[in-house]
């Protein structure tokens, strides 16, 4: 890549380090509301109307998928207006890049939400989680060249994969969406598994007390 992509592929990867601080932080109040019905009790009023507990899990999911595309829109806007949409890849793709990373945070924060004890928990595991992701994925600046086992780790963070895709627009290589949505589709089902049988656990623990 000439000097130019290189500094659009950074800027890129500041972006997406500061937008997903900002969709872990509306993430963090959706699990807020989570904690504060599981103490309410909620959850269990609400199995025992003859809701499912996928049912409930779907509503926190949508909800956070409607933020995610909130905020995306609000990022649209505002980096339309004040940066301009030259931005090193097509603005459309930098936008569903942005998205997608946001509702995986978002339900990650949701995540947390039913696997953590208390708000702070869940919290302090989304930011914790969130730096850690960044650190590997090399989006804050290039480390250069990293150990073998670095690589491979850092394919285990979504926002890896928005550098590697949008790395590969700017070569006008094949496949860059394929590839995209191939991981995205992996950490949202991870994410999704993972919180059904979180539910599910507390649910039997619920049932048990």
């Amino acid at each position: 890549m000439n000097l130019n992509q290189t500094n659009d592929l950074s800027n890129i990867g500041y972006s997406i380090a500061l937008l997903s601080l900002a969709f872990i932080l509306t993430g963090s109040f959706i699990a807020n509301q989570i904690v504060s019905e599981r103490d309410n009790k909620t959850q269990m009023r609400i199995k025992m109307s003859g809701s499912s507990m996928m049912t409930y899990m779907l509503s926190k999911s949508l909800t956070a998928v409607i933020v995610s595309i909130l905020q995306t829109a609000v990022t649209a806007i505002t980096v339309a207006l004040l940066i301009g949409t030259d931005i090193g890849i097509p603005f459309a793709a930098y936008l569903v890049f942005i998205g997608t990373i946001g509702i995986i945070f978002n339900l990650f924060c949701v995540l947390m939400g039913i696997f953590g004890k208390n708000i702070l928990t869940a919290v302090y595991t989304s930011f914790g989680v969130w730096v850690f992701t960044n650190l590997l994925a090399k989006v804050y600046f290039n480390f250069g060249t990293t150990p073998d086992w670095w690589e491979k780790a850092s394919l285990l963070t979504p926002q890896r994969w928005v550098m590697i895709c949008s790395e590969m627009l700017m070569k006008n290589q094949s496949g860059a969406y394929v590839t995209f949505f191939a991981a995205a589709a992996a950490f949202l089902i991870l994410v999704i598994v993972a919180g059904y049988i979180g539910m599910k656990l507390r649910y039997s623990e619920e049932g048990t007390e």
